[in-house]
């Protein structure tokens, strides 16, 4: 569903020598990184620190323009300084690479030599490195080559059309790891939207979630991190409590203290409010769920039929303010 780029900094001062027509090349790019990527980032933030410092470098130009340039690359930079913020406020920037203090030279070597571990899809670079410098083949492109590579193509169509799987089409963990992986592996607020699977508990709902956790503690990045909240129909009877105990009991490992909270909706009653439509979001990005956490065959290990899309985290947010309301007070696991 998403992808882990590489940004190097120094494509910025590329564009920059292109003018309006370079930066609108590059704001472009972005906005393709806003719908389903995250960039990577050393752990001493390299990355960020750098994207600053060309920026900056940008407005101190800006003082050297005048005219129509001046106007459309004044444009520009304060719809770059806007797509960089929006990219920071949800998070996208994630911690996977390891700085020795490289200078920013040196830093795309050391995002090749690591780039299997972080498990990058591209490295989007200022200019392309000797054959002999990635061993690995690891894709990489450049501002003039981006928009016709295979990376680009895959990522917008994904994109727009999402995944659809027919039933029994992979294994369990195949199919957890082609469409959560890379969504959650970062990730430290997990909100799952469904109500039947509070109504209807057991069965493939019960089975999915707790193979979804047990799969979840084996790769997560920071466990200590991490939440679970599920907003879900209230189960009649006492089965709310069965349900409760149930999810104690899944956390495990370096999942062993996760909290989890249910927020419970009375809409059998119809008192509460949930939204027909099923959604996993995180403090990152958000996806609809087409038939819900039930998209495991407890029976076979496979895949139920399912679909999967993006959807856009702050429109999702306002959604659910409206489309979900409860009287029923959270309650932790």
């Amino acid at each position: 569903m998403v992808f882990y780029v590489y940004f190097d900094p120094a494509v910025i001062a590329v564009a920059a020598n292109g003018g309006p027509l370079g930066l609108a090349c590059l704001l472009g790019i972005i906005r393709g990184f806003e719908t389903n990527c995250f960039l990577a980032e050393f752990n001493d933030w390299h990355v960020q620190d750098e994207l600053k410092d060309h920026v900056k470098a940008l407005d101190d130009r800006l003082q050297t323009l005048s005219g129509q340039e001046g106007a459309e690359v004044a444009d520009g930079v304060k719809r770059l300084k806007s797509l960089l913020y929006t990219l920071a406020k949800r998070n996208r920037f994630i911690c996977c690479l390891t700085s020795n203090g490289e200078p920013p030279s040196e830093r795309v070597a050391a995002v090749l030599a690591q780039g299997r571990n972080a498990e990058l899809d591209l490295v989007f670079v200022a200019n392309k490195p000797d054959d002999s410098a990635n061993p690995a083949r690891f894709p990489i492109a450049t501002l003039q080559d981006y928009s016709a590579s295979d990376f680009e193509a895959r990522r917008s169509r994904m994109a727009a059309n999402g995944m659809l799987f027919a039933p029994e089409q992979m294994s369990e963990v195949d199919f957890l790891n082609k469409t959560l992986r890379k969504v959650l592996k970062h990730c430290s607020t997990i909100q799952v939207y469904d109500e039947v699977m509070g109504n209807r508990w057991g069965d493939n709902f019960e089975y999915t979630i707790k193979t979804f956790l047990f799969w979840l503690e084996g790769f997560v990045a920071e466990p200590g991190k991490i939440q679970l909240h599920l907003y879900c129909g209230k189960p009649p009877g006492f089965l709310d409590n069965h349900m409760k105990g149930q999810l104690k009991s899944f956390r495990r490992g370096r999942l062993s203290n996760l909290p989890i909270t249910i927020h419970f909706h009375d809409t059998l009653a119809g008192t509460d409010n949930l939204p027909h439509d099923r959604f996993l979001a995180t403090d990152q990005i958000a996806i609809e769920i087409g038939r819900g956490m039930d998209f495991l065959n407890r029976r076979t290990r496979k895949n139920r039929d399912s679909s999967f899309s993006l959807k856009d985290l702050t429109e999702l947010g306002g959604f659910l303010k409206s489309a979900a309301t409860s009287q029923i007070a959270p309650i932790p696991c």
